[in-house]
């Protein structure tokens, strides 16, 4: 399923970046209900991966509606 997501976002297929930014805010919210304990510490190192991803797909996205604008005023 990620080489899906990334061969998607390689192609630049702006549903699959929402899809991974849809996964990412699951797998972020879920770690964050887990709690901050020792058992699940794993899940908030991945919480703060999933964050970075999120964070990511928002600049691409507002990069890519850039360009578009630039491209449509010259």
């Amino acid at each position: 399923v990620l080489y899906l997501f990334w061969r998607g976002l390689r192609r630049e297929i702006g549903w699959v970046a929402w899809l991974f930014f849809a996964f990412c805010l699951f797998d972020f919210m879920g770690a964050i209900v887990g709690g901050f304990s020792i058992e699940n510490s794993l899940n908030l190192v991945d919480a703060v991966l999933s964050f970075v991803a999120i964070c990511g797909i928002v600049i691409w996205s507002r990069e890519r509606a850039a360009a578009r604008a630039d491209t449509q005023d010259v």
